[in-house]
């Protein structure tokens, strides 16, 4: 789960809206937590964006306080959005933004090249494990005992 997690984070960016989420830890600027990308930079641990927005901008020279100019240009152009409403994780893997298990999968799944013959010898090798397996398990007893009534009706 922990590499899961060290694979998925940087796919995660949060939105500004009222500018709740840490402006060092969180990834706000779709570049990575600025702890990490300046470290020599961080004054307080605790600072949220909003420290940073002076009604719905940027202030520039607050960000100037700690921050390079190159990245102070970067903010600037980042949107800011109502306000009033809270900031929001996006997942940038998928079109719409939204967390789904199977795109996260495919984000840190290990691909292989597909071989055709080698995957379906594969799959027909581990049900028939799966099938002569001596088990305590209730769901594999069952449907080993469901199964050959359901060939005997087709019958």
């Amino acid at each position: 789960m922990v590499n899961a997690r060290q694979v998925a984070e940087p796919n995660i960016f949060w939105k500004i809206n009222s500018g709740s989420c840490n402006m060092w830890w969180d990834n706000w600027c779709e570049k990575g937590p600025l702890a990490i990308l300046f470290p020599d930079h961080v004054h307080n641990n605790n600072a949220k964006v909003m420290d940073s927005i002076d009604v719905g901008n940027w202030n520039r020279n607050k960000l100037r306080e700690d921050l390079p100019e190159h990245i102070v240009l970067y903010i600037a152009n980042i949107p800011i959005g109502d306000a009033n409403d809270n900031d929001y994780a996006v997942w940038n893997i998928t079109q719409d933004g939204q967390y789904t298990n199977c795109s996260a999968w495919q984000s840190i799944r290990e691909v292989r090249q597909k071989d055709g013959i080698l995957s379906k010898v594969w799959h027909k090798i581990l049900f028939n494990a799966w099938w002569n397996m001596n088990t305590a398990n209730s769901v594999h007893k069952m449907v080993q005992q469901i199964t050959p009534m359901c060939i005997a009706w087709e019958i």
